[in-house]
């Protein structure tokens, strides 16, 4: 009796000492696989903001083709339309229609012509690249304040702005030059689509930054 007392003794401190080796083993097992997913989670993470990098690599390669290529265009057509307004002037001048002369020099018809001609240019090849940004704008603005633009019209000088902050142009000053306007104009559109955002005003625009192009997969 004593002998089989002292073997089961010996036999519960066996099973005791396996029991905590195995607790040991799965506690080690346990922290191994939450490292593991912490890792898994971690590259996850690395993957998409890998992904997003290269989306939006590809989006400004594929936007500054697009821009390049319409700028050279651009150029040109000009270089052409100025070529006809000097030859125009110059058949006005050498027959000494001295009047009607200073009444073209004086005149901004064709310089408001040519700029409503390229902000309709630039309007397309903008929502070529990003066709639904209208909708997603507004999708941005409370409802009220929501843009209902003019049925000949493309974008307005609000979209505009953001238009070229989309792309990446965030110079108040530059935009300014661009649209012709002074900069405290621009700042004071840039606040105003701010107050009316349904989002946080402070991320408003980051959120408009977020609106996606045609390239983006």
């Amino acid at each position: 009796t004593s002998i089989i007392l002292f073997l089961l003794v010996l036999l519960v401190l066996f099973i005791y000492i396996q029991m905590k080796k195995t607790l040991k083993i799965k506690q080690a097992l346990a922290q191994s696989n939450e490292e593991l997913l912490r890792l898994n989670n971690k590259l996850n993470s690395m993957n998409s903001q890998l992904n997003d990098t290269n989306n939006q690599l590809y989006e400004i390669s594929s936007i500054k083709e697009h821009y390049i290529a319409e700028f050279f265009d651009v150029c040109f057509s000009y270089i052409h339309k100025m070529e006809k307004y000097q030859n125009m002037l110059y058949k006005i001048a050498i027959n000494k229609y001295y009047d009607e002369l200073i009444k073209k020099l004086k005149s901004s018809e064709l310089i408001d012509d040519e700029l409503s001609a390229l902000y309709t240019r630039f309007d397309k090849v903008f929502l070529g690249l990003y066709p639904t940004f209208v909708s997603d704008f507004n999708a941005l603005l409370k409802d009220e304040e929501q843009i209902i633009l003019k049925p000949d019209a493309l974008l307005n000088r609000e979209l505009r702005i953001y238009a070229l902050l989309r792309l990446g142009i965030t110079d108040s000053g530059k935009i300014a030059n661009f649209l012709r306007c002074s900069t405290s104009t621009v700042y004071n559109y840039r606040t105003k689509m701010r107050n009316k955002a349904a989002v946080d005003r402070d991320e408003f625009e980051n959120e408009v930054m977020k609106i996606s192009s045609t390239q983006e997969t």
